[in-house]
This record gives C-alpha cells, structure tokens and sequence, in this order.
C-alpha cells in the first residue's frame, strides 16, 4: 500500500486511526488492515467477477481504496483474516444488495449506491472464538472485557464500506457448517441471503462481458476519460490506478471511485495521555464485579487475552484455512 493512500485511510477514520474493536491507541499494536485482503483473491478471474457483478469497468477496482483498510490490532487482524470474526452491517443497508423481500441479490445494472460517510456494524464471532477475550478501552479511563458470546459489544461505527464488509462477512459464511451459518442467520435474519449473495458476486462472467462497453469501454472512451484526473485530487492522493467512469454509467461506477476521493471531516489521531488507572468491567454469561488496576484483572473462567505467542502456537497446530 502506498503512502499516499495510507495518509486517506488516516483522514478517512473516524476514531482517530484507534483500533476498530478495542478502541485502544496506536501506542499498541495498531495495524491497518484491508477489509477484504488481496490475499483472499485466488485469481484475476474472480476480480473480474466481482467488477461486473457490482457495475464497474474491467480492471477499475482497486483494493487500496480507503474504504477497503482499517484500523486494527495486530493479533485481532490475524484471527480476521482466518474468518474468526467479522462485521455485520445494519439490516437496512444489506437489504438494499437484494431485490424487494430478499428474493435475489441485486445484478449489476441495480447494484446499490451507498454514499453515506460511515456505517454502523455490529462484530460477530464466527468461528473458534470460545476461548478469547476481548478488552475495549471506552472514552474514558475505563476497559471493559468481554467474553465469548460478546453479548453486549457496542455498535461499531467506522468509513468502510458495507460492499467489502459483506464480501469479507460472504467469504467467512461461505467456510462454516451449515449448521453454524443457520445459527448466525437464527441472529441476524437479514443475513440470509450471504451465501446467494457470495454465489452471484463469484460467477462465472457472461459470454458476451467483454463486448459490454460498460464493462469494457471503447479504446477511444478508455483514453479520453483516463487523462481526466478526479475532481478532488490532491498531493494526498495517488494518481488514478482505476478507469474513470463512463458518463452513461457515472451513477454506477461511483460506488467505488466517489468512495475513494469523497472528503471526510475526521478527527486527528488521538493526542490523549494514557490514562494511569483503569477501570476494568467484565462482560460475561455470569455476574462479575469490577476490578481495580488493570494488571490485575484477569477472567476466572478458561479463557485468556489474546497474545502473539498464542497465534504462533496455533499456526503451529493448524493448517491454514482454504476456501471453498
């Protein structure tokens, strides 16, 4: 990732470049992370597939975008990308990815034009998350921990984009038991649909995709538009790597290059000196009390906080995840 669109991802957050789910300083292990990483793209027939299936031009999308990164902790973002966890967005944003009542997701000439600034998200464990624990720093000189089931999670609100969120969230769906994937849909109705929505989004491209000039544009068009820099660009902003949009398709193609170069009000990074007593509450299935220092705070059940020793250790006994 350059410099430049790692400075957009900066401007882009609204929590001040903290960690998404523990809300703690970059004085931590704070990483940027993409939401949905290139290394879950097996191939460019899949980019392909997901560039027609969401209405943009070949070769357009661009996984640097800053609504593709966030802000997170370093173990957290490993236990991500193994598809331990994901994020949920609201039910009336998912419903706008499918035609009225859910009936199929929505094909490329309909796909949804979400241009809200941020969105609200909820975490949900997916899978193998029985045994961690999960600390959060609140505004204030206060951490509360909180245990499998993660009842009680405050809503997350953050710049990226529900489109990437769901491909991250349809990828992770798509690797657990069914009887799992009933269980979180049991939770979160308006998640029925991912496993459709994954099937559709990865499709083969129809046989004529590359004589569509929305999707292929004319070399003429092509070279026109791309000597055409965005409207807000600046010396924080990398040139173009994407194919500007066609004016007949401008509505469309937005989803992904209005995202990229919309401006942002956000706050700087936090300049806060860390707090020296904490508060520590747990969020647990059993009443608990809260503690005083933090050094001293640990769960009485079998669970543990999550350390780089324990990711290195189970990489050691497990074999890494594949796809379907």
């Amino acid at each position: 990732m350059t410099g430049s669109a790692i400075k957009r991802a900066q401007d882009a957050d609204p929590n001040g470049q903290r960690c998404l789910i523990e809300n703690c300083s970059t004085n931590m292990a704070v990483q940027l992370g993409h939401v949905y990483n290139r290394e879950e793209t097996a191939s460019d027939y899949e980019i392909q597939s997901l560039e027609w299936s969401w209405g943009l031009i070949k070769g357009s999308l661009n996984l640097d975008t800053k609504r593709n990164v966030f802000f997170v902790g370093a173990s957290l973002y490993e236990l991500y990308k193994r598809h331990q966890w994901s994020l949920v967005p609201e039910e009336k944003v998912v419903s706008q990815f499918f035609y009225e009542c859910r009936s199929r997701p929505r094909r490329r000439s309909d796909f949804p034009k979400l241009q809200s600034q941020t969105f609200k998200y909820t975490f949900l464990p997916i899978k193998r998350m029985e045994d961690v624990c999960i600390t959060r720093q609140s505004d204030g000189n206060t951490v509360t921990i909180y245990e499998h089931p993660f009842s009680g999670f405050p809503t997350i609100t953050s710049h990226i984009h529900p489109t990437f969120v769901l491909l991250h969230l349809t990828n992770a769906l798509w690797s657990i038991t069914r009887e799992r994937y009933d269980a979180i849909v049991r939770q979160y109705p308006w998640l029925r649909g991912m496993r459709d929505l994954h099937t559709m989004w990865f499709a083969r491209l129809p046989g004529d995709a590359n004589r569509n000039p929305t999707y292929v544009p004319p070399p003429q068009s092509q070279s026109l538009l791309t000597s055409q820099p965005a409207p807000d660009d600046n010396i924080f902003r990398t040139p173009p790597r994407r194919i500007p949009v066609l004016t007949s398709q401008r509505s469309n193609e937005q989803i992904l290059q209005r995202l990229d170069a919309e401006p942002i009000d956000s706050p700087p990074s936090s300049t806060r000196a860390a707090p020296r007593s904490l508060q520590v509450t747990y969020i647990s299935g059993q009443k608990r009390e809260a503690s005083e220092p933090i050094r001293d705070a640990r769960p009485n059940k079998g669970e543990r906080l999550l350390t780089s020793t324990d990711l290195k250790q189970h990489d050691e006994h497990h074999d890494p995840e594949v796809l379907e």
